[in-house]
């Protein structure tokens, strides 16, 4: 398993089909979280804590989000330069779990990052497309991030070509 782009920023995901009470994690400032980009693959896995309110315990949160790369509708990016702010986001068709445009927000992104995606999104050819992906895994249905990563990608081989 090759991974592409691998770094850590804050995200904003929406899936669409009910997973432990939750059809998405989308807050305005966006939630902590490792993006990782294989051959055939988009995942979101993080864990975090959501501040309630005042005079509330924060809720503790921890999601897994994988997308299947043949799955594709589009990738944008977005750069202000003005307010040094560049996003952008991957939209997939529907498949598994996730619901017709389903979204991964990438609330702050490198231009380097940025580019190596796009590369990767519009030279792909998956030969052997994945029929298992579309996987959202929240909360209690999530186990431990680092054991679920080594079971479905296998044991790190190499380094990424793009990592911050």
């Amino acid at each position: 398993m090759r991974v592409h782009v691998k770094f850590r920023s804050t995200f904003n995901l929406v899936w669409g089909t009910p997973v432990d009470g939750h059809e998405a994690f989308a807050f305005v400032k966006g939630f902590p979280a490792t993006f990782i980009l294989t051959d055939r693959r988009a995942l979101v896995v993080g864990e975090f804590m959501e501040k309630m309110g005042w005079f509330r315990k924060k809720s503790y949160h921890r999601v897994i989000f994988e997308a299947g790369l043949q799955y594709v509708k589009e990738f944008k990016m977005k750069i202000e330069p003005t307010k040094q702010i560049s996003t952008a986001h991957i939209i997939f068709k529907a498949h598994g779990l996730l619901k017709e445009d389903s979204v991964i927000q990438f609330m702050k992104i490198d231009h380097k990052i940025g580019k190596a995606i796009e590369k990767h999104l519009t030279e792909i050819q998956i030969k052997s497309p994945l029929d298992d992906t579309g996987i959202v895994l929240v909360n209690k249905n999530a186990p431990p991030i680092q054991e679920w990563l080594n079971q479905r990608l296998g044991k790190k081989k190499g380094t990424p070509s793009v990592t911050y």
